[in-house]
């Protein structure tokens, strides 16, 4: 009977260690994913044309198909869907000479093995033959687990009172 209890309890260590690494793993690959969406949104000056349509095309890859982008202010959608934000992609990259994206402050919770919100600050720096500046939101996306990839299905977007 001691040798059954025994191995029972072990069973159940080694069930949560796995259950603790599959979560783990989850919140990794998000935080991978959103850091590498903020490298594939950086902007360098010397990009051309085609480099920044594929660029734009890249960055519709961490979205999903149907993915909206809600102001707080308003709760106007200014993006919906995948090609919406590739487009908004290209438009910002014309305008700006360089932009610099990073994320910041990362908070990410699992809800299930295929749902998952970040609640985030998103820093855009610019800098084109007019002027410079930083712009910070705060933002709480809604992430979903799609083919073993997560991506953003929803954000919503707010104004950082501190930081523009």
């Amino acid at each position: 009977m001691g040798r059954f209890r025994t191995l029972g309890l072990a069973l159940v260590a080694l069930a949560a260690v796995v259950g603790a690494a599959y979560y783990l793993g989850d919140r990794r690959q998000i935080r991978h994913q959103l850091d590498a969406l903020a490298a594939t949104a950086t902007v360098d000056g010397a990009e051309s044309d085609v480099d920044r349509l594929a660029r734009a095309a890249r960055i519709g890859g961490f979205f999903t198909d149907d993915v909206v982008i809600r102001r707080s202010e308003d709760n106007s959608a200014f993006v919906g869907g995948r090609r919406g934000v590739a487009e908004m992609a290209t438009a910002a990259a014309a305008a700006h000479r360089t932009m610099k994206v990073s994320i910041d402050n990362v908070d990410i919770t699992i809800a299930d093995g295929s749902t998952a919100t970040a609640n985030m600050t998103v820093v855009v720096a610019t800098n084109n033959p007019d002027a410079e500046s930083v712009n910070v939101r705060q933002v709480t996306a809604t992430l979903r687990k799609v083919n073993g990839t997560w991506l953003i299905a929803q954000a919503i977007v707010t104004r950082d009172p501190a930081g523009g």
